[in-house]
């Protein structure tokens, strides 16, 4: 068995400095795959995707809506929402061509999954 081989039989096994024996080649690769597998279950130290925020807070906080129609969508200023008889289709297109005071809220500031959520919200808030 030469020095100068760029690769290692699965079946070799080397020292590490503390006098243990650890596989290499096949084995050890093989060793590293079944940690990192384990790692990337759910619960195991990898980073979870955060979940987004709550239609209620999109609706008070991020867009804004409490301060025209209330915390819960009853009315002020603006319109009440909770009522509303407008289908999810045209509560889209009026939060995006609005008439009035209200300033329009393209794509980019109010997703139509977000502004989805707020529709089911206030909708159960009812």
């Amino acid at each position: 068995m030469g020095h100068g081989r760029a690769y290692t039989m699965a079946s070799e096994v080397a020292s590490d400095p503390s006098g243990r024996s650890r596989p290499k080649g096949l084995w050890g690769l093989l060793g590293c795959l079944a940690v990192l597998s384990f790692l990337a279950l759910p619960g195991n130290g990898v980073a979870q995707e955060a979940p987004g925020p709550s239609a209620e807070d999109l609706y008070i906080t991020f867009l804004g809506c409490a301060g025209c129609h209330g915390m819960s969508g009853e009315g002020g200023v603006g319109p009440e929402l909770r009522d509303t008889e407008l289908s999810l289709e045209e509560f889209i297109k009026f939060i995006r061509e609005p008439m009035g005071a209200m300033p329009p809220f393209g794509e980019n500031l109010a997703p139509d999954s977000e502004l989805e959520t707020i529709y089911d919200w206030l909708r159960e808030e009812t």
